[in-house]
Parts: C-alpha cells; sequence; structure tokens
C-alpha cells in the first residue's frame, strides 16, 4: 500500500530553472519566507507540520495529466515524494514543468491514500 501526502497550497512560486538568470514564472501569489523545511522533514515528523503554513522546495517529477490542478515534488536530498493538490482550475501547472525546481508556500496537511 502507498500513501501520498498532499499539501494542499494558498500560494506558490514555480521557478523554470535553477539558474537565476533564467525566466521564473510565478502561479498563484508571490510570498516571502525566512525558511524552508524539507521535504524528508515534512514526512517524518507529521505531526509537527500538521494544518501548518510551510515553505518547501523540490523538483516535479509529475504533473497530474487531467487538469494540471497537483504536481509531485521530490526531495533534493532523499527519494521521497509528496504531491502538492491546488483547488480545481484556481492553478493549472503545465505538463512541461516537470523536472522543473518549485519552491511552494501553503498549509501541510496529510490524506493517506492508497495507490
Amino acid at each position: 500500500m502507498f500513501r501520498k501526502i498532499f499539501i494542499f497550497l494558498s500560494f506558490i512560486l514555480f521557478s523554470c530553472n535553477q539558474n537565476y538568470n533564467q525566466s521564473i514564472s510565478l502561479y498563484g501569489d508571490d510570498f516571502n519566507y525566512d525558511s524552508i523545511q524539507s521535504i524528508s522533514s515534512l514526512i517524518d515528523n507529521p505531526n509537527q507540520f500538521l494544518d501548518k503554513q510551510i515553505v518547501t522546495e523540490g523538483k516535479i517529477v509529475d504533473v497530474c495529466p487531467m487538469k494540471g490542478c497537483w504536481i509531485e515534488i521530490k526531495d533534493s536530498d532523499s527519494d521521497q515524494i509528496i504531491r502538492v493538490k491546488v483547488q480545481d482550475d484556481v492553478i493549472i501547472f503545465p505538463q512541461d514543468s516537470k523536472e522543473k525546481k518549485v519552491i511552494l508556500k501553503g498549509r501541510y496537511s496529510r490524506f493517506l491514500e492508497s495507490m
């Protein structure tokens, strides 16, 4: 049984390339942050972050094929992956966003889903 953890977002900042001389695409509202939680720390300590606003980052490894309403991001230091879900039609992630870096801010929620 595979379990997924979702982050429901209020805001998301999506970077098209790690080289900051390249273009950056913004989805949602811009935001400031002081610290970033790693995906591994979110997964390893879910009760510490549950229902709190968090900022995390990673590489997009999958995008919802139907409406672009979710992305899966991989931690840079491990193989752990979380799914990031937004309200339908609020933000639509393009299919070509795979392999790009993302920095996001949202409410951390845990929904267990069997796959």
